[in-house]
């Protein structure tokens, strides 16, 4: 059986949930935070980072190398068309939305998810990126 270890915040963790899930693979969640220093949790993610995914073979980390695998691993059910252009504009969203949203956005999480404080010059930043951004990737994902 397959562990999926991190939390729900983590936007690459979802990224694995969420192939897991289309795939229909069944599998378990064990709670992980980030830059865990636990010997178990860095044997598996030697930086201690999330999402990994605990497997009979072993761990993997990095959430784009835990997709290629259930793809590889779990071919009954494909995540990208088979048609090598129309994967590769997936795969192109996929990057945009990592470079371009998710990186850009993660500036703001201290202040959306964890009860810190953004300086309004950082929030003004990323707003400005995100309108930018999100303006770009509705012309991609037509």
């Amino acid at each position: 059986m397959l562990t999926l270890c991190g939390f729900s915040v983590s936007n690459y963790y979802n990224k694995v949930k969420l192939a897991l899930l289309e795939k229909g693979i069944p599998f378990n969640e064990e709670l992980v935070m980030t830059g865990s220093k636990d010997e178990a949790v860095l044997n598996a993610t030697p930086l201690g980072k999330v999402p990994f995914l605990r497997t009979d073979q072993g761990s993997l980390c990095e959430s784009q190398v835990i997709v290629d695998y259930l793809e590889a691993a779990y071919p009954a059910v494909p995540l990208l068309p088979a048609d090598p252009f129309a994967a590769a504009k997936v795969r192109e969203l996929t990057v945009f939305i990592d470079l371009h949203l998710e990186l850009v956005a993660r500036e703001l999480y201290a202040q959306a998810f964890f009860g810190g404080t953004v300086s309004q010059e950082v929030q003004d930043r990323a707003r400005k990126q995100l309108t930018k951004s999100i303006a770009a990737f509705k012309r991609i994902a037509k």
